[in-house]
């Protein structure tokens, strides 16, 4: 029960989400579903800031006459795998572990 944004005994209440915080423990699928797509996220993010930096060099040689037209990121032309997600999602699990 929550009393004025305040967790009580009988269950506690993220005050920002107000959602129920985890009290049962989770399993070793949700453990690593949650590492997936951690990992996931990651990799997808760090395409984005490639992707994103790539745009702006060409909007760069775009306006500006003297700039060379960048070269594709190798990167980018590589797609991600399911593999990758596993690779990356497996470090984390690592540090997580870790002592």
């Amino acid at each position: 029960m929550q009393v004025g944004g305040v967790a009580t005994p009988t269950g506690d209440i993220d005050t920002y989400t107000q959602e129920k915080i985890m009290s049962e423990k989770k399993s070793g699928y949700e453990i690593r579903a949650d590492l997936l797509s951690q990992a996931q996220g990651l990799l997808i993010d760090n395409r984005n800031l490639i992707t994103d930096k790539y745009h702006n060099m060409v909007c760069r040689a775009q306006e500006q006459k003297d700039v060379a037209w960048p070269e594709y990121p190798s990167e980018l032309s590589i797609p991600m795998t399911a593999q990758d997600v596993i690779n990356v999602a497996k470090q984390f699990n690592d540090f997580v572990n870790s002592k």
